[in-house]
């Protein structure tokens, strides 16, 4: 059927949370020579890491069994900028709290611009875009974030504890940690390299969103999201999650975030109520998708990014998989109306690349692709706008939307 309720738009989410381990506790009886050890182990580890978050920051915090390390989300360099900014969402001073948006790993392929070795112990890469640009750091640099690069740090498997950690609780990434580290070493022996022009290294990067709070960091993104920590660096043209690096020029980048939406709402703009999982109807993969229309009332609905196709890409091509239900009768009068446009980064209207109807009714998802080549190099939204007239409803439902360069 094409008619959902008004109450329908309302999307129920469920945060599914395993029960609290119980952490076996320590006897008080221990001997002497084994209390010793432990209180010098400890000294040890307390010497080195940091503070602020630091259990979020190295898996040692009690969501880190919540992270998704399957699948591994693709994204761009820009893709990651244009996600929801959330780090003022996080409680202040906080060591444990983990964003639903701090549970995903992403992939992102870029240039290695830079990178600096904390006091912490970590590794601070600056990551950029083919532009090369990035976000300068220190006084005199708040709003200058350039949209073209973001941050992404490798801790000291050593450091996990942190000042204030338990040295017997381990990161649930441990062997992660370790094996990124050694690749980064084993490239910049000792962290040679550190503070100078790197000139723009490709790399592939696999991470764990985090969202650090703002204080003028080197390269920070716009919204000051990072990929803290990096579970795997790969050095050279982009490739694939699990896969060999393909020739040089023919890897595909995805520019879009959370295509599929299975993040809700995240990446997106507009009526953000389309999106979820709604009852008694099925998206194309996964659980959620985005849903415009079906009301049956006169109204205007929108779902849109804001995306920066690089100029150096050999050809930009927009995919989307489509489904439209409706209840109207008519066979030549198209009274409800899904556009697909590029728009500028204002919102004005570059180019409607097709307008589909209640009269383009499908029994099952039906994937639409479009050459977008004539707008690399430049800031755009991919835009979706639904018109609606008051009488019979049409749903246009969309899923699986892609926006990938060559």
């Amino acid at each position: 059927m094409g008619q959902r309720s008004l109450g329908a738009r309302g999307w129920a989410r469920t945060l599914l949370r395993p029960a609290k381990q119980l952490l076996p506790l320590l006897s008080l009886r221990l001997v002497a020579p084994f209390a010793l050890v432990v209180a010098v182990h400890s000294a040890a580890f307390g010497a080195c890491g940091g503070t602020e978050r630091w259990f979020v920051k190295v898996g040692t915090d009690p969501d880190a069994g919540l992270v998704q390390l399957n699948p591994i989300v693709s994204i761009s360099v820009s893709g990651l900028n244009t996600l929801p900014k959330l780090q003022n969402t996080v409680p202040h001073g906080d060591n444990k709290f983990r964003l639903p948006e701090e549970r995903v790993v992403y992939q992102v392929s870029g240039r290695l611009a830079l990178f600096k070795d904390e006091d912490d112990g970590d590794y601070h890469l600056v990551i950029t875009d083919d532009s090369l640009a990035h976000t300068p750091g220190g006084p005199g640099t708040n709003g200058l974030e350039t949209g073209t690069s973001f941050i992404a740090e490798i801790p000291d498997p050593a450091c996990v504890p942190g000042k204030k950690g338990d040295p017997n609780t381990p990161s649930r990434f441990d062997t992660q940690l370790r094996d990124v580290r050694a690749k980064f070493e084993a490239r910049f022996p000792g962290g040679v390299g550190a503070d100078t022009d790197l000139g723009g290294i490709p790399v592939t990067l696999v991470g764990i969103a985090f969202y650090d709070r703002p204080h003028l960091q080197t390269g920070r993104a716009i919204n000051g999201i990072e990929l803290h920590p990096l579970l795997d660096i790969q050095f050279g043209p982009a490739v694939s999650p699990g896969v060999s690096s393909p020739p040089s020029g023919t890897a595909v980048i995805q520019l879009l975030a959370n295509p599929d939406f299975e993040l809700g709402v995240s990446g997106w703009h507009g009526t953000l109520g389309n999106i979820g999982a709604f009852a008694g109807e099925a998206g194309r993969s996964g659980e959620k998708f985005a849903w415009m229309g079906g009301l049956g009332i006169a109204h205007t609905e929108s779902l849109y990014q804001n995306v920066t196709i690089p100029a150096s890409a050999q050809r930009a091509t927009l995919s989307l998989w489509l489904n439209i239900a409706t209840d109207e009768t008519t066979t030549t009068s198209p009274y409800d109306k899904l556009y697909v446009q590029i728009r500028n980064q204002n919102g004005a209207v570059l180019k409607t690349l097709a307008t589909y109807s209640n009269l383009d009714q499908t029994t099952a998802y039906v994937q639409k692709t479009f050459d977008v080549s004539a707008y690399k190099g430049q800031t755009v939204q991919i835009y979706f706008k639904m018109v609606e007239d008051n009488g019979k409803a049409t749903s246009f439902r969309l899923d699986d939307i892609t926006l990938t360069t060559q």
